[in-house]
């Protein structure tokens, strides 16, 4: 929170892999949101990565990001364990 909550809401596209439950990573993409300036919020498919932003990753996922000619987006793919 003290990361986030710090950043202008021009800063670039940030990307951000905790290990923390499933269960946990909506409320606490959630919760960061109420408190930062930027937009926070959880990973989902084909999401773009944009400037004021922080996407958290989903509990039990890996992230894959790509570059695309248009834009920047975000695959997740389960976690093997």
């Amino acid at each position: 929170m003290s990361v986030l909550s710090a950043l202008p809401r021009t800063c670039p596209g940030i990307v951000a892999v905790v290990h923390m439950p499933s269960s946990f990573t909506k409320a606490f993409a959630d919760r960061l949101d109420t408190l930062c300036s930027i937009d926070v919020l959880e990973a989902t498919d084909h999401l773009p990565v944009r400037q004021g932003q922080a996407i958290i990753a989903c509990g039990g996922k890996h992230l894959e990001v790509q570059k695309r000619a248009q834009a920047i987006g975000l695959r997740s793919r389960k976690a093997i364990w």
